[in-house]
């Protein structure tokens, strides 16, 4: 039984977040994409922002090659940890320890799934895989924001590109400690997204 935001069919699972921050997508089903449930009673989801910093991204906040670069890099570098860029069809990751007793081991699935929004990029999908992951069943999304004003309307004071991360399942363990869990969630995606924005700013210097 499918839960109302995922749906299964011909090999595609089709994914409505449970957000206005992410469109709908799909992605191609393999080997231990389990859909989750948002019936379940350990159902939750994860919601985060981070802002490219107004001091010391300049090459990146002022140019108008900065979604493209940004874009790059985060599917250049998809997960924590020592990862593979991410694919249309789903390249194997493991994004490490998470959680006690876990093994150090923890794979998805990094897709990347088009975004046909002018002001984001393409959406980088981590879905779990069953029996390989401590927080399985469920997925990350992440997309690269761009505000309104564009470089040349820029001040030093104006944020302009966002680095937005969402994701949702019925993973026991996030159920049962959410807060603790969001804690360590905020952290790893944090740092990733530190090495993102240093990668897109290196890359326009």
């Amino acid at each position: 039984m499918f839960s109302s935001g995922v749906d299964v069919t011909d090999g595609v699972m089709i994914i409505e977040p449970n957000t206005d921050r992410l469109p709908s997508f799909a992605i191609p089903v393999q080997p231990g994409t389990e859909e989750y449930s948002t019936d379940s009673w350990f159902y939750h989801d994860y919601d985060s922002s981070v802002s490219v910093p107004l001091n010391g991204y300049d090459a990146l906040r002022f140019s108008d090659d900065g979604l493209a670069a940004l874009e790059a890099a985060l599917i250049e570098n998809p997960t924590p940890g020592d990862d593979s860029p991410a694919s249309i069809n789903g390249t194997r990751n493991d994004v490490g320890n998470l959680a006690p007793l876990d093994g150090d081991d923890n794979f998805v699935f990094s897709f990347v799934v088009d975004n046909p929004d002018p002001n984001q990029s393409d959406i980088v999908v981590n879905y779990t895989i069953d029996d390989q992951h401590v927080l399985a069943d469920g997925y990350v999304g992440r997309m690269i924001q761009r505000h309104d004003l564009t470089p040349d309307d820029l001040t030093d004071e104006n944020y302009s590109y966002s680095l937005v991360t969402f994701g949702e399942g019925d993973a026991f363990i996030q159920g049962v400690v959410e807060g603790p869990a969001e804690l360590v969630a905020d952290y790893e995606w944090y740092q990733n997204s530190y090495e993102i924005f240093d990668t897109a700013n290196d890359s326009l210097l």
